[in-house]
């Protein structure tokens, strides 16, 4: 499916400048931004968590070596490039939102079931690598997709900026708790996830809709 014009009908478009008092003054606009900032901080959170805190998790709270963690993550690097040069042919096609239902699946059966035997270094290693890959499927390039075909133009580098700077804000403040949240219980971690994945997996419904309305 070729990309189409697909701004909020209500949306228009004005060659004048715009005040920031006035950027959430437009519905359409607002519930553009309100979509795409909760889909983004919903993905990010355990997006950026997978990360950064993998080492941490495999080495103090599951006892393995660090070059089993940097192995795992080379792996993990290695395959979603793989999918990555494979995602680039697929994602002007109608088979996008396919594969994005299949990555928000992935995600949310990656943690339900690190919440049933997260305590296992082993599962934790397997669900690393399926959500890793994921994150091809569904994630920060569809909320750059849908910025730019949402926004209006005169808006969009603002809303952007924003939206951006909410989703990192809320996502260093998570952050700081996260090896405390860890070392205490993994499960509830994982459990906190699965909500996220259902969040973020109800805002690509919606982003979807906004996309073709």
């Amino acid at each position: 499916m070729e990309f189409e014009e697909s701004v909020v009908s209500e949306v228009k478009e004005t060659s004048s400048k715009i005040r920031f008092t006035d950027l959430f003054r437009n519905k359409p606009v607002l519930r553009v931004f309100v979509t795409l900032t909760l889909f983004y901080v919903a993905w990010n959170i355990p997006a950026n968590t997978w990360r950064t805190f993998e080492n941490y998790f495999l080495v103090v709270v599951g006892g393995k070596s660090q070059s089993y963690a940097t192995s795992l993550a080379l792996i993990a690097n290695i395959l979603g490039f793989a999918l990555n040069i494979w995602y680039l042919k697929m994602v002007d096609t109608r088979y996008r939102n396919r594969l994005m239902y299949i990555g928000v699946g992935t995600a949310f059966c990656s943690f339900t079931l690190a919440a049933m035997f997260g305590g296992q270094w082993i599962v934790f290693s397997i669900i690393y690598v399926l959500f890793s890959l994921s994150t091809v499927l569904v994630g920060e390039p569809l909320y750059k997709i849908w910025s730019q075909s949402l926004y209006p133009q005169n808006q969009r580098a603002s809303l952007m900026g924003i939206s951006y700077g909410i989703v990192r804000t809320i996502t260093a403040i998570f952050s700081l708790f996260t090896p405390m949240i860890m070392k205490a219980s993994p499960t509830i971690l994982m459990l906190m996830f699965v909500v996220l994945t259902v969040v973020y997996g109800l805002a690509t419904r919606r982003a979807v809709f906004l996309y073709k309305k």
